[in-house]
């Protein structure tokens, strides 16, 4: 019996870990930036894809896309309908509610502009980014009147459109539009910001997930130093 006994724990213990590995998470991503991360279906797509697709791999959860603009994601993060979101800026409201993994890299944000202003003196400036942004805290620090659009595509929209001085942005959402961007245009370093993965503080699996992830980043990052 009392190797039954030993073999029952065993086996409990096994099937405990193996059940985390099996659950099906709802991972949000930001859809709102074209050809950085989207999911086909099977895979992610974009220039985050070959890190992101290895990470999840490598952490073993069994993860389902669900694509959303920057607000619901918070939001989902914060009242736990979703417990993992993938490649957000950290920053410290997000880490209020959340937990951030690792930086998978950093990624810097440009301030365009038809004047040479200083990113860090935006008094009364009218200046869009898209609503929920991490930029958002700078840009209050930095006195700017701050314009909300529905993403980083529409805030440069309004900047185009003349509908505000400046737009904040991912540098990587000024490849969809290099040919607006002209030698009549500033473009500005706004800050340098560390990428995640966020896991929701009310997931009852935080802790696992966060080793699980933080394992991926770290095999992951090895290969792509090789």
């Amino acid at each position: 019996m009392h190797l039954l006994s030993k073999f029952l724990v065993g086996a409990a213990l096994y099937l405990s870990s193996q059940a985390l590995v099996a659950q099906t998470l709802y991972a949000g991503y930001l859809n709102t930036i074209q050809n950085t991360l989207q999911y086909d279906g099977k895979h992610f797509t974009g220039t985050l894809s070959p890190l992101v697709n290895c990470i999840n791999l490598k952490s073993a959860l069994d993860m389902q896309p669900l694509p959303a603009a920057i607000d619901s994601l918070i939001q989902g993060l914060s009242d736990g309908s979703i417990e993992i979101v993938i490649g957000l800026v950290a920053d410290d409201a997000r880490d209020a509610v959340a937990t951030a993994s690792k930086p998978i890299l950093r990624l810097p944000a440009m301030l365009i502009s038809r004047e040479a202003f200083d990113p860090k003196q935006l008094s009364d400036v009218l200046v869009s980014t898209a609503r929920g942004s991490a930029y958002a805290h700078a840009l209050k620090r930095a006195d700017a009147i701050i314009q909300y659009a529905d993403s980083y595509n529409g805030a440069l929209e309004q900047f185009f459109n003349g509908d505000v001085e400046a737009a904040v942005i991912p540098k990587a959402s000024m490849s969809m539009s290099a040919d607006m961007i002209d030698d009549n245009l500033f473009v500005a370093p706004f800050s340098e910001d560390r990428i995640v993965y966020y896991v929701s503080n009310r997931s009852p699996q935080a802790d696992a997930y966060l080793e699980a992830i933080g394992n991926g980043i770290n095999n992951c990052m090895v290969q792509t130093k090789r």
